[in-house]
């Protein structure tokens, strides 16, 4: 996950000298390292362009590439455990990412969405009390792209125009991340899945309180499209 730092201790002192800036004072970013190219195109080759493996297979194996590449981001952002403003705003995720927070984290889903909107300032329906993320492991895509440059006092004020990295609206600021959110969308449509929703349509549990909505789903799902995307994390019912 460290990729080219030489170790967790030179990551963690590089974390430790950030400080935070104004939001007119751009935040310099670090070359990304050499080994995240040679690491994408083995993603893109051997499991996105992989016609045999189920879809959530290679969602799955996206989120683990992400994993190792927010070892990057980390230098540069100020983002930080305990922080929850993000959980705040409005996220829109795919049925692909709704479907794989419900099998691996066994959290009830609306069947199809309800098509409800974020207020400003509500929470997402998966934070917990603690002010924690209660499916982290398992988050949509959107949610492990966006970052803070600056200082995190901007992220507690909706609206607040600042230096952010990884939004969607800002073409993800990545071409890695850009080409990763474009396949979603693709297999989105190819496979007929509806619209994208925000988080709080597909999930209306209120701090690890029960569904708000009657048609939420708690088993796996059976109909035909969703067992041949969801494969074998389907049949193994994890």
């Amino acid at each position: 996950m460290i990729g080219s730092f030489s170790s967790i201790f030179t990551l963690m002192e590089a974390m430790k000298s950030l400080r935070y800036l104004t939001k007119a004072l751009p935040r310099p970013r670090p070359k990304e390292p050499d080994h995240f190219s040679g690491k994408f195109q083995k993603l893109l080759k051997g499991v996105i362009n992989n016609a045999k493996l189920p879809e959530i297979e290679k969602l799955k194996a996206i989120y683990g590439f992400m994993d190792q590449y927010a070892g990057y981001v980390a230098s540069f952002s100020v983002c930080q455990k305990g922080c929850s403003a993000c959980c705040k705003i409005p996220v829109t995720i795919s049925r692909l990412e709704a479907e794989y927070i419900h099998l691996m984290a066994r959290t009830p889903i609306n069947e199809v969405g309800t098509g409800r909107k974020a207020t400003i300032g509500e929470s997402c329906p998966l934070l917990s009390e603690a002010g924690d993320c209660s499916v982290y492991q398992f988050r949509p895509f959107n949610c492990r792209t966006f970052h803070t440059l600056d200082d995190p006092r901007y992220c507690d004020t909706p609206g607040e125009i600042h230096q952010v990295y990884g939004s969607p609206s800002r073409g993800y600021d990545n071409e890695k991340y850009a080409l990763l959110a474009k396949w979603l969308k693709q297999t989105q449509d190819l496979y007929e899945l509806g619209p994208y929703q925000d988080i709080r349509s597909w999930f209306c549990i209120e701090n690890g309180g029960d569904s708000a909505s009657g048609s939420a789903r708690d088993v796996s799902p059976q109909q035909g499209i969703l067992k041949g995307i969801l494969g074998r994390v389907l049949r193994r019912g994890r």
